[in-house]
């Protein structure tokens, strides 16, 4: 019974998560708002922006906090959940918080290794095949403000663009380091992380 009830749990905050995560990177990429899969991605999440106007935003209105309250709600009541239905988890608040915070930004880092990634094939596919669907430029679109954050700081390098190569080492040394800082503090295990 609990195995039936932790699944359903999964699959419920998953899809919530990859919707909310979604929505969060498009409105922060300011993504164009005519291409179909940011609509598509508006109109799925319409209904949460009762609770996401009650916040504050950032950045010209692309950083919602908002949103970020509600992934961090999601990520809570899966923790807390499964906790409950397995007997096993964090048994503190404390350490509830810190695996959700840890898993909240290690999978934030993994996330925006693959925007980085997808942007990159992207960025290949409209170069090769001056294919310029809307998955296509969406992709291409959403690691734009991360890479211009490192630009003003990069040499100019003519038509070569080491930004993403910068921002994935980053996200290397992130990842590195916030699972040595999660096992340190004993959650770890939790996470499925252990010392190397």
């Amino acid at each position: 019974m609990n195995e039936g009830l932790s699944a359903l749990l999964n699959i419920a905050t998953a899809v919530a998560m990859l919707l909310l995560t979604f929505r969060f990177f498009v409105q922060l990429a300011d993504a164009d708002t005519q291409n179909p899969y940011v609509q598509i991605i508006y109109r799925v999440t319409q209904g949460l922006n009762g609770i996401i106007k009650r916040f504050p935003v950032l950045g010209e209105g692309r950083l919602s906090i908002g949103l970020l309250v509600l992934i961090v709600l999601v990520r809570l009541i899966d923790w807390a959940g499964n906790s409950l239905l397995s007997g096993q988890g964090p048994s503190t608040s404390v350490d509830l918080a810190l695996v959700t915070f840890y898993s909240l930004l290690l999978d934030f880092v993994r996330v925006v290794n693959w925007l980085v990634i997808g942007s990159f094939i992207a960025s290949w596919i409209v170069l090769l095949f001056q294919n310029t669907s809307p998955l296509v430029m969406l992709f291409y679109q959403l690691p734009e403000p991360l890479y211009a954050s490192f630009r003003r700081f990069l040499p100019q390098t003519g038509m070569f663009d080491i930004a993403p190569l910068i921002v994935l080492l980053v996200l290397i040394v992130t990842g590195v380091l916030l699972r040595h800082a999660a096992v340190a503090s004993g959650v770890g295990p939790f996470l499925g992380l252990s010392m190397m």
